[in-house]
This record gives C-alpha cells, sequence and structure tokens, in this order.
C-alpha cells in the first residue's frame, strides 16, 4: 500500500496532466461535432480492421466445414445433373449410399416443424434416411413420393439424435429445446466428458441413421447435474435450418454389453473356471459374472476373459476385472461384480470379427 501511494506522489504531475488530458478530449468530442465524427470514424475504422483479421482467421479455421459444403457440390457433379434436373444418380462412399438434392424449405410455425426436399421414391430412396446438409445434418426423411421427400429436421420436438463430442468421444443425445431453431440441447453426456464451449458435438456409429462424424453444432454452453452425474451442453447448430441448401439424403446396429438382453460366456483367465457376463442394470462400466462354480476362489483384480464357448466372440478378448465376489451357498456358485474393460460411452477404434468356423461347429453339435 505504502509503495501504491509513493508511486502516486512521485508522479503526481504526470498522472494529473494525463487525467486532464483525457477530460478535456471527452469534453472536447462530446460537445463538438466535427471532433465526434472523427473520433467515430477512427472507431469504425479500428472495428474493421479487427474484425478483417478476425474473420481472416475465423475462415482458416472453418476449413473443414467447407470441406463440408464441397462435398455437396462434387455429389451432384459425380451424378451429372445439374441443380434443377428431374433425375438423380447416387453414389457410395464409406459404406453408404448418398443421392444429392435441395432443401426446398422447412416450416416452423407450426407446433411440429416439417421441410421438403426435391428427391424421392424415383431417386431410389426408402424412408427412413437421413438428410445431410453441406454445414451439418438436417434431419430424418419419414415419408416420400416420386419427387419428394417430407423431413423432420432437428428442430421438430421428437428428435433424438446420437452423437459425440468429437474431442473426448462422450456419447449423449441431441434433443431440440424448442425455443430458437439454431440450437438444441445435447443431453445424458457423462460428467467425466467435460465438456467446453466451442468443443464440437459430431453424429457417432450408434446412429442407424447417420454416419459417423458429420457435424451437428458448436457447445455454447454446459450446465451440470449432480444428482444425475451428468452434463447438459447447449450447442449450436451448424446447418442453417431456415435457408434453403445442397443436401445429401443417404440410406443404409452393435448391441453392447450392457444391453439387458446380453449373455457372454466368459472365463477367469488365473483359474479357468467358466461363468457367464450379464449386465447389472446400474453402470455402464460394470457388469456380473454369475454361474461360476464356487471352487473357482476368484479374489478381486482377477482377469475375465472370452472363453471357447461363445459362438461370437474369439477366445482370450478381455471382458473386464472382478471388483468383489459374493457366494451363493444354495447354488455353490460366486458371482463377480466385475469392471469392464471397454468404456461404453466413448468412441474408440474396433475390430468386427466373424466366426468362419461356427458352421462347421453347428455341424457337429448334437
Amino acid at each position: 500500500m505504502q509503495n501504491i501511494l509513493r508511486f502516486f506522489v512521485r508522479y503526481r504531475i504526470v498522472l494529473s496532466l494525463l487525467l486532464f488530458q483525457v477530460l478535456g478530449l471527452s469534453l472536447t468530442y462530446a460537445r463538438s461535432l466535427a471532433h465526434e465524427s472523427i473520433f467515430w470514424a477512427n472507431v469504425l475504422e479500428r472495428q474493421a480492421q479487427w474484425r478483417g483479421w478476425l474473420h481472416g482467421w475465423e475462415s482458416y479455421l472453418a476449413l473443414e466445414d467447407k470441406n463440408k459444403q464441397l462435398i455437396a457440390e462434387i455429389a451432384r457433379y459425380k451424378s451429372g445433373i445439374s441443380m434443377d434436373s428431374s433425375s438423380v444418380a447416387t453414389y457410395e462412399e464409406g459404406g453408404f449410399a448418398y443421392t444429392p438434392g435441395s432443401l426446398l424449405f422447412i416450416e416452423h410455425r407450426s407446433a411440429e416443424p416439417w421441410g421438403i426436399i426435391d428427391v424421392g421414391t424415383n431417386a431410389g430412396l426408402t424412408p427412413p434416411f437421413a438428410v445431410l446438409g453441406s454445414t451439418g445434418i438436417i434431419g430424418i426423411a419419414y415419408e416420400c413420393t416420386p419427387h419428394y421427400s417430407r423431413v423432420r429436421p432437428l428442430s421438430h420436438p421428437s428428435m433424438r439424435i446420437s452423437a459425440s463430442a468429437e474431442r473426448t468421444g462422450h456419447f449423449g443425445t441431441i434433443q431440440w429445446n424448442g425455443s430458437n431453431p439454431r440450437t438444441a440441447d445435447f443431453i445424458d453426456v457423462a460428467i467425466e466428458a467435460e465438456l467446453k464451449p466451442g468443443d464440437r458435438i459430431v453424429t457417432d456409429a450408434r446412429s442407424s441413421v447417420f454416419p459417423a462424424g458429420w457435424l451437428v453444432g458448436t457447445v455454447e454452453s454446459v450446465t451440470v447435474d449432480s444428482l444425475q452425474f451428468t452434463l447438459t451442453a447447449s450447442i449450436r447448430l451448424a446447418a442453417d435450418l431456415q435457408r434453403q441448401q445442397a443436401v445429401l439424403p443417404h440410406y443404409s446396429r452393435v448391441r453392447p454389453l450392457s444391453h439387458p438382453s446380453m449373455r457372454i460366456s466368459a472365463s477367469a483367465e488365473r483359474t479357468g473356471h467358466f461363468g457367464t457376463i450379464q449386465w447389472n442394470g446400474s453402470n455402464p462400466r460394470t457388469a456380473d459374472f454369475v454361474d461360476v462354480a464356487i471352487e473357482a476362489e476368484l479374489k478381486p483384480g482377477d482377469l475375465i476373459v472370452t472363453d471357447a464357448r461363445s459362438s461370437v466372440f474369439p477366445a482370450g478378448w478381455l471382458v473386464g476385472t472382478v471388483e468383489s465376489v459374493t457366494v451363493d451357498s444354495l447354488q455353490f456358485t460366486l458371482t463377480a461384480s466385475i469392471r469392464l474393460a471397454a468404456d461404453l460411452q466413448r468412441q474408440q477404434v474396433v475390430l468386427a470379427a466373424v466366426n468362419l468356423h461356427q458352421p462347421e461347429r453347428d455341424s457337429i453339435a448334437p
């Protein structure tokens, strides 16, 4: 505090001159129209320079989104048609079939928004199918005529779309918040995702309609539900549902370990004793290893792996690790609570496995 006072005392004359200078300029610009016009001209010029610099960076950072815009145009060149042509051609890419078209309009004045695209059953489309815009996803088409399809946009109250955060890979669901057709909510996201404003939300492979990786929107704000241990993010949709644009209708499920009907043959790696994996219905990161012989003497930390009894999974793949064990003295069995090795709430690299010898095994089974 004394140093601050010494500073003001030492430089009191200079500070006083600066204060009077600022005061004088303020009074001059406030009472003189000529000076006021010069002041605002300078302000506007600086704002223009700043916005130009900022726009340059935004344009650079938006190159990926602009590439998505080019996809719709390239689709039309590949199909060899013009924007107003009545015939369309489909091409395949990445396991999906794409048919170029145009979004004619979306009506938001009704309680249930709807839109129209200019391709239908004549182009080989069969509902339901996804409608992808040049900047992001539009919605899902559920009705078709020979030349048109009716689209249910993201802003429809009943729309629920599987999506994930591009940065962290955590899953969630997109639903419209009912207020603005340019915004939606990204709900039921694991609290571990730690979403931040600016994070990109994209479609993921859980969807049976949309191809993975297409931009849905960008996070604007995040709220935490400490009771449900989830996050809800308000996102700004990438596609402007209030203007015409080129679209790519496309047409074409994995049942996870956390599905109630899943039963997987497995065994304890240390002892070799068999059992069955089933979800306990509470946490997608845990499951139960049931019907294990009491002689197995499982311990926390034991690895549980797939075994050769399974007709689907190759033997020896890690399922999870034992966390606790309970004994059923009436049935002479053990039940182990295991923590699953795979995080079922985030995107990750996977291997699709097909048992080539299963038909031969089935042929000699009694």
